[in-house]
Protein backbone atom coordinates (compact mmCIF):
# COMPACT_ATOMS: atom_id res chain seq x y z
CA UNK A 1 0.00 0.00 0.00
CA UNK A 2 3.45 2.19 -0.28
CA UNK A 3 4.59 3.86 3.29
CA UNK A 4 2.74 4.10 6.42
CA UNK A 5 3.68 7.01 8.63
CA UNK A 6 1.56 8.10 11.89
CA UNK A 7 1.14 11.29 12.83
CA UNK A 8 0.89 12.84 16.44
CA UNK A 9 0.40 16.18 17.29
CA UNK A 10 1.97 17.31 20.37
CA UNK A 11 -0.17 18.66 23.52
CA UNK A 12 -1.65 15.32 23.52
CA UNK A 13 0.85 13.67 26.15
CA UNK A 14 -1.30 10.85 27.65
CA UNK A 15 -1.48 9.73 23.84
CA UNK A 16 1.75 9.95 22.81
CA UNK A 17 2.71 7.86 25.97
CA UNK A 18 -0.26 5.56 24.72
CA UNK A 19 1.47 5.80 21.24
CA UNK A 20 4.41 4.22 22.15
CA UNK A 21 3.73 1.49 24.08
CA UNK A 22 1.61 0.34 21.21
CA UNK A 23 2.69 -3.29 19.74
CA UNK A 24 6.61 -2.66 20.03
CA UNK A 25 7.43 -4.45 16.64
CA UNK A 26 4.88 -2.43 15.08
CA UNK A 27 6.69 1.02 15.66
CA UNK A 28 9.40 -0.49 14.46
CA UNK A 29 7.42 -0.22 11.04
CA UNK A 30 5.69 2.28 10.96
CA UNK A 31 6.97 5.80 10.57
CA UNK A 32 5.73 8.68 13.24
CA UNK A 33 6.22 12.15 12.57
CA UNK A 34 5.24 14.85 15.60
CA UNK A 35 3.71 18.19 14.61
CA UNK A 36 3.55 21.20 16.81
CA UNK A 37 -0.32 21.35 15.97
CA UNK A 38 -3.11 20.38 13.64
CA UNK A 39 -2.34 22.85 11.27
CA UNK A 40 0.98 22.42 10.37
CA UNK A 41 0.61 18.57 9.80
CA UNK A 42 -2.09 19.74 7.00
CA UNK A 43 0.13 22.13 5.83
CA UNK A 44 2.69 19.53 4.94
CA UNK A 45 0.18 17.10 3.99
CA UNK A 46 -0.80 19.92 1.63
CA UNK A 47 3.04 20.55 0.30
CA UNK A 48 3.05 16.62 -0.18
CA UNK A 49 -0.10 16.13 -2.95
CA UNK A 50 -2.18 14.20 0.13
CA UNK A 51 -5.93 13.93 -0.26
CA UNK A 52 -6.94 14.21 3.62
CA UNK A 53 -10.19 12.41 5.02
CA UNK A 54 -11.15 13.14 8.39
CA UNK A 55 -13.57 9.71 10.07
CA UNK A 56 -16.00 11.29 11.40
CA UNK A 57 -20.24 10.35 12.48
CA UNK A 58 -21.11 13.91 13.04
CA UNK A 59 -21.05 15.67 9.83
CA UNK A 60 -23.86 16.68 7.13
CA UNK A 61 -20.80 15.99 4.53
CA UNK A 62 -19.81 12.72 5.82
CA UNK A 63 -20.24 9.75 3.28
CA UNK A 64 -19.99 5.65 4.21
CA UNK A 65 -16.56 4.89 4.16
CA UNK A 66 -17.66 1.69 1.34
CA UNK A 67 -19.16 4.24 -1.04
CA UNK A 68 -16.01 6.88 -0.70
CA UNK A 69 -13.65 6.30 -3.34
CA UNK A 70 -10.05 5.43 -2.51
CA UNK A 71 -7.98 5.53 -5.49
CA UNK A 72 -6.18 8.92 -5.10
CA UNK A 73 -2.64 8.34 -4.88
CA UNK A 74 -1.59 10.04 -1.53
CA UNK A 75 -4.20 9.42 1.12
CA UNK A 76 -4.04 10.57 4.64
CA UNK A 77 -7.05 9.55 6.98
CA UNK A 78 -7.57 11.27 10.38
CA UNK A 79 -8.61 9.46 13.48
CA UNK A 80 -9.55 11.41 16.07
CA UNK A 81 -9.26 10.33 19.90
CA UNK A 82 -11.71 7.75 21.37
CA UNK A 83 -13.38 10.57 23.78
CA UNK A 84 -12.74 13.57 22.11
CA UNK A 85 -12.73 13.09 18.37
CA UNK A 86 -11.20 15.08 16.08
CA UNK A 87 -10.49 18.69 16.37
CA UNK A 88 -12.34 21.31 14.84
CA UNK A 89 -9.17 22.40 12.80
CA UNK A 90 -9.01 18.67 11.33
CA UNK A 91 -12.83 18.62 10.42
CA UNK A 92 -12.41 22.00 8.56
CA UNK A 93 -9.18 21.44 6.73
CA UNK A 94 -10.23 17.56 5.93
CA UNK A 95 -11.24 17.34 1.89
CA UNK A 96 -13.69 14.99 2.78
CA UNK A 97 -15.42 13.55 5.88
CA UNK A 98 -16.06 9.73 6.04
CA UNK A 99 -17.91 7.34 8.58
CA UNK A 100 -18.21 3.36 8.81
CA UNK A 101 -22.09 2.81 9.46
CA UNK A 102 -23.11 1.26 12.39
CA UNK A 103 -26.27 -0.27 13.41
CA UNK A 104 -27.43 -0.07 17.03
CA UNK A 105 -27.08 2.36 19.98
CA UNK A 106 -23.13 2.15 19.65
CA UNK A 107 -22.14 5.44 17.32
CA UNK A 108 -18.32 4.35 17.60
CA UNK A 109 -15.49 1.60 17.49
CA UNK A 110 -12.45 1.89 19.21
CA UNK A 111 -9.44 3.58 17.21
CA UNK A 112 -7.39 0.26 16.39
CA UNK A 113 -11.01 -1.46 15.14
CA UNK A 114 -12.13 1.62 12.66
CA UNK A 115 -8.16 1.71 11.67
CA UNK A 116 -8.18 -1.56 10.47
CA UNK A 117 -11.47 -1.45 8.63
CA UNK A 118 -10.74 1.90 6.67
CA UNK A 119 -7.21 0.72 5.79
CA UNK A 120 -8.40 -2.76 4.56
CA UNK A 121 -11.45 -0.92 2.77
CA UNK A 122 -8.79 1.66 0.76
CA UNK A 123 -6.34 -2.05 0.28
CA UNK A 124 -9.13 -3.65 -1.17
CA UNK A 125 -10.51 -0.68 -3.51
CA UNK A 126 -6.60 -0.24 -4.55
CA UNK A 127 -6.21 -3.95 -5.47
CA UNK A 128 -8.63 -3.55 -8.20
CA UNK A 129 -8.57 -0.43 -10.06
CA UNK A 130 -6.98 -0.96 -13.14
CA UNK A 131 -3.44 -1.75 -13.53
CA UNK A 132 -3.56 -2.91 -9.39
CA UNK A 133 -1.84 -2.39 -6.70
CA UNK A 134 1.61 -1.75 -8.69
CA UNK A 135 0.14 1.67 -8.65
CA UNK A 136 0.49 2.51 -5.24
CA UNK A 137 3.82 0.83 -4.42
CA UNK A 138 6.93 2.43 -3.83
CA UNK A 139 9.52 1.80 -6.54
CA UNK A 140 12.41 -0.41 -6.09
CA UNK A 141 14.60 2.63 -4.76
CA UNK A 142 11.95 4.12 -2.55
CA UNK A 143 11.56 0.52 -0.55
CA UNK A 144 15.46 0.09 -0.41
CA UNK A 145 15.92 3.42 1.30
CA UNK A 146 12.77 3.28 3.31
CA UNK A 147 13.84 -0.78 4.66
CA UNK A 148 17.39 1.39 5.26
CA UNK A 149 15.89 3.74 7.09
CA UNK A 150 13.94 1.57 9.30
CA UNK A 151 16.47 -0.73 10.21
CA UNK A 152 18.71 1.82 11.24
CA UNK A 153 16.54 3.68 13.52
CA UNK A 154 16.64 3.30 17.61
Amino acid sequence: MGQLCSGTVTGFEMEQRAMSRTSSSANLWVETVVFSDTASCFDALEQEGYTSFATTMHSQESSCLYQTPWTQPRVAVWFGNETRGLTDTALSRAERHVHIEMQGMVESLNLAVSTGIVLSEIWRQRSQVGDGRERYLLSEPEQHALVKNLLTRK
